[in-house]
């Protein structure tokens, strides 16, 4: 978790910043849902998603040291994987705007190349 995803969700968010600032692009209210959904990922990721998959791998530990089931490992790993399909969610609306956006600069490129 500390290693690859809260990284990777700092990249994400800063490589659309990035995007964001350095393309130039007729279609701002594309590139301002992009922006927006990434700040969604990132606090959906941050806020809620790895605080409570920290809580779920520490209640599965203790459960397997115990052999008990421990009712909170049950209730927290319900909400992580709740957000995390939100954040599934998020995502695939981000890659669906993205594509779109893409897919119409191309076609119009290539009509104006001709």
């Amino acid at each position: 978790m500390n290693f690859v995803t809260m990284p990777g969700i700092w990249l994400f968010l800063f490589g659309n910043i990035i995007m964001f600032l350095t393309l130039k692009d007729k279609k701002k209210i594309k590139k301002i849902a992009l922006l927006i959904l990434s700040f969604l990922v990132v606090a959906n990721g941050q806020i809620i998603i790895i605080p409570f998959a920290q809580k779920v791998s520490r209640f599965a530990v203790q459960q397997n040291q115990t052999s008990e089931f421990i009712q909170e490992f049950a209730t927290n790993k319900n909400i992580e994987d709740t957000f995390g399909g939100i954040n599934l969610l998020f995502l695939l609306l981000y890659l669906v705007i993205y594509v779109l956006n893409t897919h119409k600069r191309k076609k119009t490129d290539i009509s104006n190349h001709y």
